[in-house]
């Protein structure tokens, strides 16, 4: 894009743009929809950049959130709600990036997690297809087996969100842990604990995905349906994702750069590392897969001892950080307070009695206007008369 596109919005440009020969621009167009805060936060980054400790601010949000929703799918038994949980705490890798000013790399992982994470809630809409409505993962097992195809697609997928190369989601995470890393502002005191907290959560957010992936498709089947692979119709969807979670990375960090350079601010030049390199740095990937394979494969007591050793720390977890009880004590029902004070005193009290009041106020001198009017011709002469003795009074006699 450059002359007169470079001088167009991006919200502007952007449909423009996807009338060309490539459908990236069609991809971000979609994505950004879906996650408009990252979005809007890039747009708005020669705005960001002059507030250096706005964008700090941002970082540690975004870590915690990341963080605490990794947390609270290690323990989730609902395949879709370890999917959503981790979407959030992806959402979290988003602003990190942001936030470390490498905005291009917060749209990047945004389309990046658009291939992955579409073909994992695809696969777990199959997986539910498949059994019969059932969601709970503790009710599946060994569906590898009875859909061969829904597997396949959604390990590439949790390869792809693990940060394993050369699936896509690795080309973004490692593009966001280095501007997390290389940033200056972040690089000492705090952000040396933010980037220690982001590896911990891309470690878990591997941890947690094979886990499903285990849970779901490998061993015994322990539920009482009887599963069966998805029509075509769904199965195409899933592949197609599988493609783009497998080499979109790798296309995108080359394109995507060259197509954003013109509306935000994107490092010049692409670093290259060779294949051993690139798998090195996926050793957070690696580790993640190899222990919940270990312990969900191999060691299958030790989850559930774990689990009964530490009742607190797992009701923390079970119970989302008790966020939904500080959020209902600190707001609900504070809130809830006063819309009852404001319904009782002010409503009722004041408001109420205004209205009735008013209404009463013209009721009670409608009927005492509406006494003298009688319809009786003797009446109105008599008030005729009245009318003119008082006239005749105050003209001449005051």
């Amino acid at each position: 894009a450059t002359g007169k596109s470079a001088q167009i919005p991006l919200f502007v440009w952007l449909p423009d743009a996807m009338a060309g020969p490539t459908p990236v621009s069609a991809l971000i167009h979609a994505a950004t929809m879906v996650t408009a805060g990252v979005y809007l936060l890039a747009r708005m980054h020669f705005l960001f950049l002059q507030a250096p400790g706005a964008l700090a601010l941002v970082a540690v949000i975004a870590a915690a959130t990341a963080f605490v929703a990794a947390a609270t799918a290690l323990v989730q038994n609902d395949i879709k709600k370890v999917l959503a949980y981790s979407t959030v705490s992806q959402l979290g890798f988003m602003f990190m990036a942001a936030s470390a000013g490498a905005f291009w790399v917060a749209i990047f992982h945004v389309v990046t997690h658009a291939f992955f994470k579409a073909c994992l809630f695809l696969g777990a809409g199959s997986v539910i297809h498949g059994c019969h409505h059932e969601q709970d993962m503790r009710e599946m097992g060994g569906l590898w087996r009875l859909m061969p195809w829904t597997c396949g697609t959604y390990v590439i997928s949790t390869l792809a969100i693990a940060g394993i190369y050369p699936f896509a989601g690795y080309q973004s995470k490692h593009a966001i842990m280095e501007a997390l890393k290389h940033h200056e502002y972040l690089a000492a005191g705090t952000g040396q604990w933010i980037v220690m907290l982001v590896s911990l959560t891309a470690f878990m957010t591997a941890f947690y995905m094979t886990r499903s992936v285990m849970l779901t498709f490998s061993g015994q089947y322990r539920g009482h349906a009887h599963p069966h692979e998805s029509p075509w119709q769904m199965v195409l969807p899933l592949v197609i994702l599988a493609l783009l979670a497998t080499g979109g990375g790798l296309w995108l960090s080359h394109t995507l750069p060259e197509y954003l350079h013109s509306v935000l601010p994107v490092a010049h030049g692409h670093h290259e590392e060779s294949i051993a390199a690139a798998l090195m740095h996926s050793w957070l990937g690696f580790a993640g897969v190899i222990l919940a394979v270990l312990l969900y494969g191999v060691f299958k007591d030790v989850p559930r001892k774990a689990y009964e050793a530490l009742p607190s720390f797992s009701n923390l977890l079970s119970n989302k950080f008790y966020f939904d009880e500080v959020y209902d004590f600190a707001i609900v029902r504070p809130l809830d307070g006063m819309a009852r004070m404001f319904w009782k005193v002010i409503d009722q009290n004041i408001i109420d009695m205004a209205v009735n009041g008013s209404a009463w106020f013209l009721d009670a001198n409608g009927e005492l206007v509406r006494r003298p009017q009688t319809g009786q011709l003797r009446d109105y002469a008599l008030f005729m008369l009245l009318g003119t003795v008082f006239i005749i009074c105050f003209c001449f006699l005051l």
